[in-house]
């Protein structure tokens, strides 16, 4: 195996795995933090963080997602832009 094939066969891996995140657990990981740090600047649980990154929660109020939003430097259009997130996290009624 190649040098090349190596970083290939990684990439691909890594791909796979962040291939169904949502764009708040890709940004929470790009940031470097970790769940419990995230949930301190958002002034949320560690296990509300870890529902939402995970994709098991519904129904998040927009101050919660503006909070999110200012935490990992993105915006709250970007956030509403992701359908994994929109899939995962918001109730249509």
């Amino acid at each position: 195996m190649t040098f090349i094939n190596f970083i290939n066969i990684s990439t691909n891996i890594i791909n796979m795995k962040v291939g169904n995140m949502n764009i708040i657990e890709k940004q929470r990981i790009k940031k470097n933090l970790n769940q419990e740090q995230l949930a301190e600047m958002v002034g949320l649980s560690q296990p509300s963080i870890s529902l939402i990154c995970n994709g098991n929660i519904k129904g998040l109020k927009f101050s919660v997602v503006k909070r999110l939003s200012e935490a990992l430097d993105i915006s709250v259009e970007e956030i509403f832009s992701d359908p994994e997130f929109i899939e995962q996290n918001i109730t249509v009624r």
